[in-house]
């Protein structure tokens, strides 16, 4: 390796010759006009001059602070007024209505009638199997009769 500095680059043409390295000239109307024939709007419906701006996304674009003629800024530090007493009215009114209907649900459960306790009977021995059997297919009928 040597070293040696690289060598500069030859000019190719000379200071009367020079390349045009200037940009052409920007006219954002005749820009706007071929975003607009692009999009196909041709004719606007009024001859008034239009107006521009800019599109707002991010919530900082809306902060406001006010300012009072002596100058004094004024920061928004809590939320109060109109709007949001209504919102809190009606979160109340919705908690208290699902109160109230927890409340009848409750009460509904404890008046509904308590089903009867199952009796559970031995079984029959082996020598009363069939009064047994009898027994039972007549306590059935008599349920299913007192039913109706």
């Amino acid at each position: 390796m040597s070293d040696e500095q690289p060598r500069k680059k030859v000019r190719l043409t000379g200071p009367d010759e020079s390349a045009s390295t200037s940009l052409p000239e920007f006219d954002p109307v005749a820009a706007q006009l071929d975003q607009e024939k692009n999009a196909g709007i041709t004719v606007f419906a009024s001859q008034a001059a239009g107006f521009g701006g800019i599109v707002k996304k991010r919530y900082t674009d809306f902060l406001v602070n006010e300012i009072s003629t002596s100058g004094t800024v004024f920061h928004l530090d809590e939320l109060t007024g109109p709007a949001i007493k209504a919102v809190k009215k009606v979160e109340k009114d919705a908690e208290a209505e699902e109160k109230s209907a927890q409340a009848d649900e409750k009460e509904k459960a404890s008046a509904a009638p308590k089903p009867e306790p199952v009796v559970v009977k031995e079984a029959p021995k082996q020598d009363n199997a069939e009064a047994a059997i009898k027994e039972r297919i007549e306590e059935a009928l008599a349920s299913v009769c007192s039913l109706d």
